[in-house]
């Protein structure tokens, strides 16, 4: 399958004069695979924080399969005072209520499986790398969840005057 975006995914001593690219990540896929997803796309993601980029296979919707349903953004949450953020405010759990509202059934489960941080009500914890990452960083600065927003068609731009709701209210308007 042809690879959009970056052409390489993995890379060792980056900005050093010993500085090598190479594609090693490839996907394979029968003819009759590619048939049924004519409009398959192969996404390489940039990440900062690995030296291999992932990689995302859109198949996209065909006719005759059964097509994913579009979250939609529901006006009613703007009049939940929680909706600025996935956690109880002052506690340390997660508002499961919101997350199954807002996430499809599989994404809630897995975000209501992440331990919260015992430092900070505003982050995460997690084990591979014992760091915390705030609402913020997870949702607009990760150069992951960006590609992300970006491949689903929704802008990352925020600004420092601009609350999470402000910009799931914005972005998901727009949508």
């Amino acid at each position: 399958m042809e690879l959009h975006g970056y052409p390489f995914t993995w890379e060792r001593y980056p900005g050093t004069n010993k500085w090598v690219e190479i594609r090693l990540n490839r996907a394979i896929a029968t003819s009759s695979w590619m048939h049924l997803f004519k409009d398959a796309r192969l996404i390489n993601l940039k990440a900062s924080t690995s030296d291999h980029n992932p990689i995302l296979l859109v198949p996209m919707a065909v006719d005759g399969l059964p097509r994913v349903r579009k979250q939609k953004f529901e006006n009613a949450w703007l009049r939940d005072p929680v909706f600025s953020t996935l956690m109880v405010t002052n506690e340390r759990r997660w508002d499961e209520d919101l997350i199954k509202d807002v996430f499809l059934e599989r994404d809630a489960n897995l975000i209501l499986a992440i331990p919260l941080a015992d430092n900070n009500v505003d982050g995460w914890y997690w084990r591979k790398d014992n760091e915390v990452e705030s609402i913020e960083h997870l949702f607009l600065d990760c150069s992951f969840a960006k590609s992300c927003w970006i491949t689903a068609g929704i802008s990352w731009n925020f600004n420092d005057q601009m609350s999470f709701r402000d910009w799931a209210v914005k972005e998901f308007n727009e949508w």
